[in-house]
């Protein structure tokens, strides 16, 4: 066995060394590598659509962006894809109930869920999503077998049940240790013993000598250009060898940091701190009366606040999403004392900085048109930036070189002259494109006359649309925003957290995501009413209110006490606890948030008047 580099070919499969194309030396950690099916000869079999590889024709491109070659896959391949992966967690949703639970199944399953999700939200370069397309087949492929294995051929190797008459049409192993070969055998899966040719008889039953096949004959052997990393060098019969892969994809699904380690602005403004407001420790009179004041802020239009508002205090005017209270309260409780700051330097580098746009800026414009250009702007990059979030760190920007990116005149993005503004354009403008070198396709342009596209549906440019349209985008930034905040305070604050280690994140991510109904770091579609921890009335937010405390309890430092009701499950907690609960879940965040940050967190909003509950009054 020779040592090899392990790494991505062409085709973003790992060619000999990938066990859904090639049989694998037997690995006792992953025994089910030899169940992965070997693809089928009938292109019509349903299975066989897991080693398809995408045309240009399977690529749709994106409308109305500012990046030339983004795209996605087309909708009947991805909803393909999607039954296929809806019927395989059935059969895992089957098994769990009579099997002990099985770690390396449930990353499994979690990994390719989020890889389906990606492939499905996340518009991209056709190479990139030709790379989540494998990563998808690839994961889809291993749970297939690790099912077959555990429920089919471990059993007749135990000797629960009958050994196999006939080979299964499976991948198979090499192995040098006999009983593997044997227990294999009774599988009924295919298996070659290896053994070392010495001289003199040869001491085995030899029906026929034939020359092995060659994998470079039959399997894309050739380097993507340019090259992906080598993420394994090595003997290849090594558990380390399929590690490095379950390992990169980790490294893909694990969303970055946007505020690591991200470089001073130069044109930062130092956050202009307000006195807290008054203390949230109301009464439910307070509470409910604020909550009718929140109710009529679509219905009578406000003036709007200037750019030097109080970030702590509600967004106010017909175009903003609307306040939920126990968080507008949890803001204002916030103490703004230097001395709060884990990081006492003013010039740290991610104070005042934000992953997107502070939904503020869209509204403090007095005139409508500076009002539909930052609308506009901002749909006009969206996709690519989300794309950007997705795959590199330390994107965070100021709120200053986000209001200059929003005032950039798209239609002129080619113009070549050396003058002041072309230079800004130019720099705001590299801000927007990808760096990696494996995606040479994307390029800025010109969207002059296009329509701006919005949930699937296009308006025209220059015009400030409908003010619940307006809504639904800002309502989207600060469900972004929260998400990508709350993902990196706690990489700062969670205790004994490596963030290094990919697995970790990704368990921490996932936790993360369950505070939401879907997937909160992607695109995705406006809900038909507040739901989840939107929702009007705390008993249903209550579920998701506890799983946020849940990820908080392993923070550093002191908790409030009543975080101590996360034990229970959310049918144990009174009303009125409940309440409680969320009001401590909301300050502590919005503090630590000042803490680490230095500035006022961005809160969840609801996206729909909220429907008044009486049960407070009673």
């Amino acid at each position: 066995m020779q040592r090899r580099e392990l790494f991505l070919r062409s085709n973003f499969r790992y060619g000999p060394d990938d066990p859904t194309l090639w049989p694998q030396p037997f690995l006792f950690e992953y025994p089910h590598l030899g169940a992965i099916p070997r693809q089928p000869e009938n292109s019509n079999d349903p299975l066989s659509v897991m080693w398809w590889n995408p045309t240009r024709s399977d690529f749709i491109p994106l409308e109305g962006g500012i990046l030339d070659g983004m795209g996605q896959l087309a909708t009947s391949k991805y909803w393909g894809f999607q039954d296929m992966s809806k019927e395989l967690k059935e059969r895992v949703e089957k098994y769990k109930k009579n099997s002990a639970p099985n770690s390396l199944l449930s990353s499994l399953v979690r990994a390719m869920d989020d890889a389906l999700v990606r492939l499905g939200s996340l518009k991209s370069p056709f190479g990139l999503m030709w790379f989540k397309i494998t990563e998808f087949q690839r994961l889809y492929l291993e749970i297939y077998a690790l099912l077959d294995y555990m429920e089919i051929y471990k059993p007749r190797m135990d000797g629960h049940q009958l050994a196999a008459t006939t080979v299964a049409n499976c991948v198979g192993v090499f192995t040098n240790v006999p009983q593997v070969a044997q227990f294999f055998h009774r599988a009924g899966l295919p298996v070659w013993l290896l053994q070392p040719r010495e001289t003199g008889p040869f001491p085995h039953n030899v029906l026929a000598v034939v020359s092995p096949l060659d994998p470079f004959d039959s399997l894309c052997i050739s380097p993507h250009d340019p090259p992906f990393p080598v993420i394994f060098r090595g003997y290849m019969n090594t558990r380390e060898k399929h590690d490095a892969i379950h390992s990169y994809s980790r490294k893909w699904l694990v969303f970055k940091d946007p505020f690591h380690g991200e470089p001073p602005s130069k044109d930062q403004e130092p956050e202009r701190h307000a006195a807290p407001g008054a203390s949230c420790e109301s009464s439910h009179v307070y509470r409910s009366t604020f909550f009718l004041l929140t109710c009529f802020q679509a219905s009578k239009p406000k003036t709007a606040q200037v750019a030097g508002r109080n970030k702590y205090l509600p967004l106010i005017g017909p175009l903003s999403p609307f306040s939920i209270p126990a968080w507008s309260a949890g803001l204002q409780a916030v103490d703004q004392s230097p001395s709060r700051l884990v990081e006492v330097s003013k010039s740290s580098k991610h104070f005042g900085h934000y992953a997107f746009p502070d939904p503020g800026l869209f509204v403090s414009p007095a005139s409508d048109t500076k009002k539909a250009k930052f609308i506009e702007s901002w749909l006009r990059i969206r996709e690519g930036w989300l794309m950007r979030l997705a795959t590199e760190t330390s994107l965070a920007m100021s709120a200053q070189n986000w209001r200059d990116l929003l005032a950039i005149d798209l239609s002129a993005i080619h113009e070549k002259n050396d003058t002041k503004a072309a230079k800004r354009r130019k720099q705001i403008l590299a801000l927007l494109t990808p760096k990696s070198e494996h995606f040479p396709e994307i390029k800025t342009r010109s969207t002059s006359g296009e329509p701006v596209i919005w949930q699937g549906n296009k308006y025209p440019p220059g015009c400030l649309p409908a003010d619940h349209i307006v809504r639904g985008v800002l309502w989207e930034l600060y469900c972004l925003n929260f998400a990508y905040e709350f993902l990196s305070l706690d990489r700062r604050t969670c205790s004994n957290l490596d963030n290094s280690d990919d697995l970790q994140l990704m368990e921490r991510q996932v936790m993360i995501s369950g505070c939401f109904t879907v997937d909160p770091f992607l695109s995705i579609s406006l809900p038909d009413r507040n739901c989840g921890l939107f929702a009007d009335d705390i008993e249903e937010r209550l579920p998701f209110i506890l799983r946020f405390v849940r990820v908080m309890q392993s923070w550093k430092g002191d908790k409030p006490p009543i975080f101590d009701l996360a034990a229970q499950s959310y049918q144990e907690i009174p009303r009125s606890q409940a309440i409680e609960f969320e009001e401590a879940a909301t300050k502590y965040y919005c503090q630590q948030f000042f803490n680490y940050f230095g500035r006022a967190a961005l809160v969840p909003h609801g996206l729909y008047m909220p429907i008044i509950s009486l049960a407070g009054f009673m």
